[in-house]
Formats: C-alpha cells, structure tokens, sequence
C-alpha cells in the first residue's frame, strides 16, 4: 500500500456529490499507478458520461441523436448499444416497470402542465414502454441499431447513467490497480474489495423520514448497495402530485424505501427503483432487497404487504 492512502476525491456531478475513497492499490503489478490520476480519470469520465447523456441538456447526444431524432433508426456507437442492451434486458427484468421512455411524459408536461396524470399516460400510449423501441443488430456492438417509430418518444437516463458511472468507476479503478475502493455517487455505491484490514465495508442506509440519519448498515464486498425512496422528491402534474419516479402506476405506500444489493450499480438501482412500484417483481438470485415500511420496519420480502 501506497503512503498517500487511504486516499479520498469529492466532486459534484449528476446533481448529486460525488465521492471516491481508494485504499489500497496493487503496486507490485501497477508500479507507475496512483490514487490521485485514479480518481481524476474517474472524475473525467463520469463528466463525460453526463456530457453525454443529460437530458436536459440540448447539447447532449441523448438529446441531439436519440430524442431529437430524424429517422426511426439511429446507429449507436458501442458504448450507447451497451447502455441500451442493459436496459433491454431490465426491462424484461422488471416487467417494463422500470421505463427510460418516461422522458416522453416530461416532455409533454412542459407543453402541456396543466395536463392530468391518466390522459398524459394515456397519450402517449405507444409512446412508451419497451414496445415503443427495438434493438436490431445487437450481436455486434458496432453495427447495432435503436428502432424508434413514434416520433414523441423520448429517452431519459435519470436512474441509469448514475448508476452507470459508479459501474465504470469500478471498472476504471479495476484496470489502473486499485484493489480496494468505496464509490459513492449520491447513494448509489460499489465496494470494491474489502477494507485494507480484510473487514467488508459497512454502508448505511438511512431514515426514509429523516435522510441525515443512519438507520441500518449492511457489510458490502464486490457488490452494489442503492436505496430509493419515493418520498424524496415530488413531481406535480394537473392533478396530482406524485413520486419523482414517474410511472402510470402508483408506488406501493406501504414501502416507504427499497434497497437492493446486486453486482452491478446498474441493476441494483433499477430494482430498488422498480419495486417500489410494483413489489411483485422476482428478485434475482444473485441480488438482496431490504424494504422499510410505513411503520420504519425493515422486512427482507414482500410478505408484509399480504398480512
């Protein structure tokens, strides 16, 4: 171990802080590494990827390529084709409840903001879900095409690239010799390795009610940790107002938060997100899920909701 670790880089991207803690570095095979160029790739890439993918960003390639689209048919470049094979598969996954079309309502809503919750879904009808979008040619990377015939579909990554950064973090950390790191990008973490000590890293998740206060901890080795909440952020249509967490359904309200372990920061932050919408979803094998009800207990399945 390097004499300058344990080494700790903050930023601010995404809309939330960023954090990345690198203790412990392979030297032996990684001689010319460090903890300080470690982080600053990361730091560059994860800027890149939100360069890349902003919704709300004009400039983006989300938004020039994808939702600003001239054809039905776009070709997208191998990092794109993998991003949207992962959501191809999750969606499957998640029964289609997890749905990056929902940028199809947001852009309605800012048409039409007075416009009520059913008739905005209702709409946009074939707008949405995964039947509004197809991957063809996605044995190779590089000749893979997205097929999107409505024109009003459009694609929002919040939830995904996130997620995605923290996967690629690891990644990154992984092929310059890092071989024990904690990434945290606004609550959505990978432990890399053990501590230095061989203990697993003890990742709080917090009151749904009081997000400054921790309320469990659970040991993490090589694995994700993320946890949604749909009380945190509030969206208002003509209506109604409702979770951040767009969907035509309403989340379950007996869950107050979900949080799942699974190996990718990708695939744990779509099932948290998923199943506080729809809780009968089938966890993987490979993944854990811990939910807090209404009354803050802590349950490891959905049992609590049929007493």
């Amino acid at each position: 171990m390097s004499s300058n670790l344990p080494f700790v880089h903050r930023f601010h991207a995404m809309t939330v802080p960023c954090e990345v803690q690198i203790l412990s570095i392979d030297l032996a095979n990684f001689p010319e590494t460090s903890a300080k160029n470690i982080a600053k790739e990361i730091e560059q890439n994860t800027r890149r990827l939100e360069d890349k993918y902003n919704f709300y960003c004009n400039d983006s390639w989300l938004t020039q390529c994808i939702n600003q689209r001239a054809s039905c048919d776009i070709e997208l470049d191998p990092e794109s084709a993998e991003v949207f094979q992962h959501l191809d598969r999750l969606s499957q996954l998640t029964f289609d409840t997890f749905d990056t079309t929902v940028g199809s309502i947001k852009h309605l809503l800012k048409q039409k903001p007075k416009m009520l919750h059913s008739h905005a879904f209702q709409a946009l009808s074939s707008a949405l879900g995964k039947q509004a979008w197809e991957l063809k040619g996605t044995v190779d990377l590089q000749k893979t095409r997205l097929h999107v015939p409505d024109s009003r579909t459009r694609f929002d990554f919040g939830g995904v690239i996130k997620e995605y950064a923290v996967d690629q973090a690891v990644a990154i950390g992984k092929q310059l010799g890092a071989t024990s790191m904690l990434v945290n990008f606004g609550g959505d973490i990978y432990a890399l390795g053990t501590k230095p000590d061989g203990s697993a890293f003890n990742i709080a998740v917090l009151d749904p009610r009081d997000n400054k206060t921790p309320f469990f901890a659970v040991p993490l080795t090589n694995a994700a940790l993320t946890t949604s909440a749909h009380s945190e952020r509030q969206v208002q249509f003509g209506d109604k107002t409702t979770s951040h967490i767009l969907s035509k359904q309403d989340v379950e309200q007996k869950i107050l938060s979900v949080t799942a372990i699974s190996s990718s920061t990708l695939e744990a932050g779509v099932l948290s997100t998923s199943l506080t919408l729809n809780p009968n979803i089938s966890v993987p094998e490979d993944s854990a899920v811990i939910y807090i009800d209404d009354q803050l207990h802590i349950h490891q399945n959905t049992e609590f909701l049929h007493p």
